[in-house]
């Protein structure tokens, strides 16, 4: 159920971006993506292009690619990945400061076998 949340989050969160960010008369949005949003992409992606007309052309690559591409001038209308990516890209004024919108979060956890030493962090929660 926990992995469910994240990509349902997700979901909500490309529907409205799209709805709300694309009035425009624009035929073709490219999309600039994670990997991670692959399964997201591919459900709601037919389901866009049939509501609104548009065509979607989606680029799906780890983060760093994204944001490789993105540095040596690769353009997209929108651009998912996690905010790590999008503040570098602020910072090198490759994308408008300001304009990022939270989506999905998640997050990672680690448990150990009953009885197992702890293992140590630098991150660790007391």
């Amino acid at each position: 159920m926990k992995g469910r949340l994240p990509v349902a989050a997700a979901t909500i969160g490309f529907i409205s971006l799209l709805a709300v960010g694309f009035t425009a008369n624009a035929a073709e949005l490219r999309v600039l993506s994670a990997l991670a949003m692959q399964p997201v992409m591919e459900d709601l992606g037919p389901k866009f292009e049939r509501a609104t007309g548009h065509k979607l052309v989606i680029t799906l690559a780890p983060l760093g690619g994204i944001v490789k591409v993105v540095q040596e001038g690769g353009a997209g209308d929108v651009v998912i990945i996690p905010q790590l990516g999008i503040e570098r890209l602020e910072k090198d004024a490759r994308v408008i400061a300001g304009t990022a919108s939270v989506i999905a979060r998640s997050g990672s956890s680690v448990a150990v076998r009953s009885g197992a030493p702890r293992p140590t962090s630098r991150h660790q929660r007391p």
